[in-house]
């Protein structure tokens, strides 16, 4: 059986290791994306997928949040190409609950049909210390004893058999486009999420999301407002450790009027500390630490100096060798579809 992740990732240098090694234990083919990082990040993918057969890097040449056009435009490299049997989409901070590869294999195996898909929600977890700027696997945390509402797709190989083009990723790859029926989703096994790890890295998450956002022509009024709730409460000065707690016991929730909270009042909420331990198998030490880890003002400034005002309903995704650059359209090539070039010099 052939696994496969999509990965879309940004200046995530404090935690990226982390998660290369533990998509290592699980993913026969994985597409690792990385967004404009500045912090790194980029170095380390690129090096990752290096070291594993069936890995493939690729950075994303454009200032927008434009997750769904990639995903769609992959999960079609990953079915009709790479020939996975089952595709999941997992970001960095996101870590599969199952112990082991051959558990998850039995379990998709005999659980999931062309008349299924998976689903993984997120079980949100929290640092012990702000402060820390490594993440590291194993680390001790505060975790919540019942999931979330949010939750992530696996896709079934018969899925996209059935369905073709028809079957398209909704932006944040939690959902699909309807279909005209329904498909029922499996609860398959826990997301162990780690969004917020320290005061720097939320930080600048927030603002450079935000400015991501505010680049994606078309933008509805809902796409990404967390970030822009977040970035309501920096400028105001009311990002404190109390308020960090707050968001990890709320995440994807609207946060409403400020509640901050303290570990104790996390342990009367049910989170429980225990010790972060999932399935990983490293990728060599010398292929997996990243070139730099530029500060926070390093990776707002370069997010700016790179922005720029994108629709891709008028323009045109093309993959040109390891990048994908945002194109006007042309009379022949209709918007919305990704077009790869493989004859474009890099």
């Amino acid at each position: 059986m052939r696994l496969g992740v999509i990965s879309m990732i940004r200046n995530e240098a404090d935690i990226v290791r982390a998660f290369s090694d533990h998509l290592a234990a699980f993913f026969d083919v994985a597409y690792l994306l990385d967004h404009r990082s500045a912090d790194g990040t980029g170095e380390l993918l690129q090096r990752a997928a290096a070291a594993r057969n069936g890995w493939k890097y690729t950075r994303l040449e454009f200032s927008g949040y434009h997750q769904k056009e990639v995903s769609n435009f992959f999960m079609k490299k990953a079915f009709e190409e790479a020939s996975v049997d089952f595709l999941f989409f997992l970001d960095a901070d996101e870590f599969l609950s199952v112990p082991t590869r051959a558990e998850l294999v039995d379990y998709l195996s005999h659980n999931l049909s062309r008349k299924a898909l998976g689903k993984c929600s997120w079980r949100n977890c929290c640092p012990v210390d702000f402060t820390r700027i490594k993440f590291c696997l194993g680390d001790e945390v505060w975790m919540a004893s019942n999931t979330s509402s949010f939750s992530k797709m696996i896709i079934p190989r018969e899925v996209y058999a059935a369905f073709g083009h028809r079957l398209q990723v909704l932006q944040g790859n939690h959902g699909i486009e309807p279909l005209g029926e329904e498909l029922p989703l499996v609860e398959t096994c826990d997301l162990f999420h780690m969004p917020v790890r320290s005061f720097h890295q939320m930080t600048q998450k927030v603002v450079v999301g935000a400015l991501s956002y505010l680049s994606k022509g078309g933008r509805l009024s809902t796409d990404g407002y967390h970030w822009f709730e977040l970035l309501d409460r920096i400028a105001a000065g009311k990002i404190d450790e109390g308020s960090l707690i707050h968001l990890v016991a709320n995440y994807g929730q609207p946060l409403g009027a400020e509640e901050a909270r303290s570990f104790e009042e996390l342990g009367e909420l049910g989170f429980q500390r225990r010790l972060l331990q999932v399935a990983s198998a490293s990728i060599p030490k010398d292929l997996a630490d990243p070139a730099r880890d530029a500060n926070g003002l390093q990776l707002i400034a370069a997010s700016i100096r790179e922005w720029s005002n994108e629709d891709a309903r008028l323009g045109r995704l093309v993959l040109e060798g390891e990048e994908i650059r945002l194109l006007p359209a042309v009379a022949s090539l209709p918007p919305l579809n990704l077009v790869e070039n493989m004859s474009v010099p890099r």
